[in-house]
């Protein structure tokens, strides 16, 4: 069973990001932080794979949040995704870019966008915790936008044919 933290303080972000984990993991856990120093408790009685940050938590800067839970040996198998609109995303653009966040969502969320940053970020925080990990024997769920191995070989050969073209 995965389990997530959601440090959010605006309840609708918190139902849509409940409401596509659960449509993409039916079997889960998650907690709900209000406060960013609320988080830090989550951190000490759970062992979530996912943490989501919204730039904008409040009364804790969410670039500290991010730092600790990657720089602590307990934690930082964790993956991030921070969560905020378009506009706080902008204002924080180097503070992103330089973050070490896994992943980042813009409210509101898009679907394929989500379950392919929560598959990837499932993924990331399983070979953390395990580097023998595979995810073909794992809990992490799959979506509708599965490509298979041959598939992508065929576009990368294509695309490979395309800059051949244009030379």
């Amino acid at each position: 069973m995965n389990k997530y933290i959601i440090a959010d303080s605006v309840t609708e972000n918190i139902d849509a990001l409940k409401s596509l984990i659960h449509k993409y993991d039916r079997e889960t856990e998650i907690f709900i932080s209000n406060t960013g120093a609320g988080v830090y408790s989550l951190f000490d009685t759970q062992a979530p794979e996912v943490l989501f940050i919204n730039l904008n938590i409040g009364d804790q800067n969410w670039t500290d949040l991010c730092s600790k839970s990657k720089s602590d040996p307990l934690t930082k198998h964790f993956s991030v995704i921070l969560t905020g609109t378009t506009r706080e995303q902008k204002e924080s653009f180097n503070e992103i870019v330089n973050s070490e966040a896994d992943g980042i969502l813009s409210f509101p969320l898009n679907e394929v966008s989500f379950a392919i940053q929560l598959r990837t970020a499932l993924k990331l925080s399983k070979s953390v915790q395990n580097p023998d990990y595979t995810h073909q024997n794992s809990n992490i769920p799959t979506t509708p936008v599965n490509s298979s191995k041959h598939e992508i070989e065929k576009l990368l050969k294509t695309e490979e044919a395309l800059r051949d073209r244009i030379k």
